[in-house]
């Protein structure tokens, strides 16, 4: 090997050196906190009053609900750790979508890193639309559009009525290069979720509108 070579070797392997991220190290595995898995929607499950107020459902339909998305959102357990129970991960969505508590808020609140809950939140609504896109079926023939209106009148004494209609607004962030066309009267960026129900308050329609 020539000098130049040797001297160009050196200067590689210098620079490589140099250039190599250090990996930082790891003060911890898991928090303290988060260690104990206690948490207080355990203490509610007995409680039908709060646990309602808390998941904005009852125990039955939770239980329903765990039922159908329970496979599609359980990991495997693995050697290294014990992997988030789907009760909690569904659990944690819908205090989410109830409430909008920020992620650090949920975590103190489920004992789970906000990282993964910032994974649960996605993965357990694309389950539940995967699973509840069925329930929600907007009539397709004026029989069909007849029998709700019936339903109304018989029930609610509102005759020439098909649903009922309300919207609310979900803040969210400004998309990029977005202008005004989120910007509401609230002063806030956001996007209207619409919803019709039928007599017995179920929904026939959902869709979102921007402002």
């Amino acid at each position: 090997m020539s000098p130049e070579e040797v001297v160009m070797l050196c200067a590689a392997y210098i620079i490589m050196h140099k250039c190599k991220a250090k990996k930082k190290k790891k003060r911890w595995w898991m928090r303290n906190y988060l260690m104990n898995r206690t948490y207080v929607f355990d203490d509610l499950r007995g409680f039908d009053g709060s646990f309602q107020n808390f998941t904005r459902m009852s125990r039955s339909d939770f239980e329903t609900l765990l039922g159908l998305i329970g496979p599609a959102i359980t990991r495997q357990e693995t050697k290294f750790r014990h992997p988030i129970e789907p009760q909690r991960r569904l659990a944690i969505t819908l205090r989410f979508i109830a409430t909008g508590d920020l992620y650090g808020s949920l975590s103190y609140t489920f004992k789970v890193s906000k990282q993964i809950i910032s994974k649960i939140i996605p993965e357990v609504c694309q389950e539940l639309i995967n699973v509840l896109k069925d329930y929600v079926k907007v009539p397709q023939t004026e029989q069909e559009w007849k029998k709700k209106a019936r339903q109304f009148e018989l029930l609610w004494n509102f005759p020439h009525c098909i649903g009922s209609i309300d919207g609310k607004h979900i803040v969210i962030e400004a998309p990029f290069n977005s202008g005004s066309d989120y910007f509401n009267y609230k002063e806030q960026f956001s996007i209207i979720l619409l919803a019709i129900v039928n007599a017995d308050y179920n929904f026939i329609c959902i869709c979102e509108l921007w402002c």
